[in-house]
């Protein structure tokens, strides 16, 4: 068995929403959805989309999740299940919030939310 990726997908090279840094968020989760459920990842802007590695297996395992394009937050709860998130050190490029409950398909793709926008120079 090679080496396989099971990749996210995302139609176009970059977000309508654009923001400048630092940067804020502010997240509503579900009951008994925890803010640090959501992950915020760099994108890997391609010629026509936007991709990101959710899991990768080989002959001797797997690994599953996006660590590697994880972006670290700091979260201050503002209010019931509200969340404010401040991102500081971002780059310029594409970025998306993960939502919980994502998952990588058979097929090589992951299915779930990802809330996407682009951070400016």
């Amino acid at each position: 068995m090679a080496k396989t990726k099971l990749k996210g997908i995302l139609p176009g090279d970059r977000s309508s929403a654009r923001l400048a840094v630092p940067a804020t968020f502010v997240l509503r989760c579900a009951d008994g959805i925890a803010p640090t459920e959501y992950q915020l990842i760099e994108l890997d802007p391609k010629k026509d989309s936007r991709e990101f590695t959710d899991a990768k297996m080989n002959v001797a395992g797997a690994s599953a999740g996006v660590d590697k394009q994880a972006v670290a937050l700091n979260f201050q709860k503002i209010g019931h299940n509200t969340y404010k998130a401040t991102a500081p050190d971002l780059k310029k490029g594409e970025y998306g919030f993960l939502a919980p409950g994502h998952y990588a398909t058979t097929n090589g793709a992951s299915s779930g939310k990802l809330y996407t926008f682009g951070v400016l120079e």
